[in-house]
């Protein structure tokens, strides 16, 4: 019995000896580094215009990694890109981009790509964010582009909230000759649809030009405002923006100084966006104005 238990025992010695041989010329196979990037959105829904901030981190093998570069994306609802940037990590590994999408951005689901490599290795990772519309939106409009001296004028629009109808909202109407200066102002209510409307007549001395309205609505703490244009005393030419009725260096020096701005900027000036898209300053507005340039200035 004993010489079989000191077989047994040796058996096991030596299979033991046998099993550390094995591992010691065996070689180790190298684990993969795992690089990772992630990426969030601060907020899961934004209002058309509000400010995005997307950020993020990346590591090695959980350890942060300084200096990365993160090639970020965002596509819109039809999977257009509208957003590209390079960016990259602090000391922490951290990454971050804030950008602002532009009126006229459709809602819907906007979908963020990152990735990046390090040391052979490459990482992606996507996050998605909603796009409402404005909280508080304003439209205000004039009947026609153009009035005669006496004619009637009527300027009407709504307010929503969230795409809502508001009744009861106050709208301040302002509207401004062709210098700027006030010449009507009103306060009207919006309708149990949300619309509103307002008739007036121009006072007597009312010069022919370019003219403004400017509307003005709140709502809690929200705020909206928006412009129309719209000539007074028939027609005038196209690129008189000053409205003393020529095109000459004074008109383009106006649509110089508000070029590239859109309402709320502080260059911004209403009698410069004299054709589409409206609510911006761009080439369009100066190239209108320039093919007119010269007429209506005295000859000497």
């Amino acid at each position: 019995m004993e010489d079989r238990d000191t077989a047994v025992k040796a058996l096991k010695t030596l299979l033991t000896f046998l099993f550390l041989a094995l591992l010691i010329n065996v070689p180790l196979q190298a684990v993969p580094s795992t690089l990772q990037v992630t990426v969030y959105a601060d907020k899961p829904s934004y209002y058309i215009e509000e400010k995005i901030l997307v950020y993020g981190k990346v590591t090695m093998d959980g350890v942060p990694i300084e200096n990365e570069l993160v090639a970020l994306e965002v596509h819109d609802p039809a999977e257009s890109t509208i957003v590209t940037r390079t960016l990259e990590t602090n000391v922490s590994g951290i990454y971050s981009a804030k950008f602002q999408l532009p009126s006229e951005a459709s809602a819907g689901t906007y979908t963020v790509y990152v990735s990046c490599s390090h040391n052979e290795a490459r990482a992606e990772n996507t996050t998605s964010f909603e796009l409402k519309l404005k909280a508080l939106a304003l439209t205000v409009k004039t009947t026609k582009e153009s009035y005669m001296v006496g004619e009637t004028i009527i300027i009407h629009g709504n307010v929503t909230f969230e795409g809502l109808p508001l009744q009861g909202v106050l709208i301040a109407l302002e509207v401004r000759d062709p210098n700027q200066s006030p010449m009507v102002m009103r306060v009207v209510e919006t309708e149990a649809d949300g619309s509103y409307e307002l008739h007036f007549n121009m006072p007597n001395d009312s010069k022919k030009g370019n003219y403004t309205v400017h509307a003005t609505a709140s709502y809690e703490t929200f705020k909206a405002t928006e412009d129309k244009n719209f000539v007074y005393g028939g027609s005038v030419i196209p690129g008189d923006v000053d409205g003393d009725g020529d095109v000459d260096i004074y008109d383009v020096v106006i649509i110089l100084a508000a070029y590239g701005s859109r309402p709320g900027d502080p260059n911004w000036d209403p009698r410069a966006d004299i054709t589409e898209p409206y609510n911006k300053i761009d080439l369009y507005d100066a190239v209108l104005a320039m093919s007119h340039y010269g007429e209506g200035v005295r000859k000497t």
